[in-house]
């Protein structure tokens, strides 16, 4: 071969790797397939099919629920910061706690992006739930944790300003609500009611 000559792919190759690769990354190995009986997915994880096996979806679900895992420990705890808060009359006591909702608030922002892209590359492209009614009422359910999750940080501002009004009584009712959505979207995953 002459100097400065590169190897050349035959014409359609780089068409059939590229397709080959999309197919990979999008396609939904048959034991896991929304419909399939919990008999095939116990049996394909015991065996390692080689179906199942690394393949880049079960990578995908598994940073899901680690990250989904993460933003609801999040919702939990930032407005039990808030209930603290409240109660709290000691200025450098305020502050530490201020420091600390701060510091959470941030880590939950930064969790929750990747956690939404995961679950919606699962139902945009691997194509799990679809067509199905349960993603839409899960999709709705999220949508009102995202709505939750701004609404804390407004009220972080609203402490950070020293202006809430609000008793700890009040804090310890809104701290419930992301128990209610997780509830919610973990029955409409494994039970699929409709």
């Amino acid at each position: 071969m002459a100097k400065g000559a590169s190897k050349r792919m035959k014409p359609g190759v780089a068409v059939q790797r590229g397709r080959a690769l999309r197919v990979f990354l999008t396609a939904t190995p048959r034991h896991f397939t929304p419909r399939c009986g919990a008999g095939n997915i116990a049996g394909a994880l015991q065996n390692n099919s080689p179906t199942t096996q690394g393949h880049p979806m079960l990578w995908i679900k598994t940073f899901h629920i680690v990250l989904i895992a993460s933003w609801f420990a999040s919702l939990f705890y930032l407005p039990r910061i808030f209930v603290n808060l409240a109660m709290e009359t000691e200025p450098a006591a305020v502050k530490r706690l201020l420091i600390m909702a701060r510091k959470l608030f941030r880590f939950m922002s930064f969790v929750a992006v990747p956690a939404l892209a995961c679950g919606l590359w699962l139902w945009l492209v691997v194509g799990i739930g679809s067509g199905q009614g349960w993603i839409h009422a899960k999709v709705g359910v999220v949508v009102l944790l995202i709505v939750y999750h701004a609404y804390c940080g407004v009220l972080l501002r609203t402490f950070e300003r020293g202006e809430n009004r609000r008793s700890h009584k009040w804090y310890r009712m809104f701290n419930e609500l992301p128990v209610l959505g997780m509830l919610a979207a973990v029955a409409l995953v494994v039970i699929k009611p409709f």
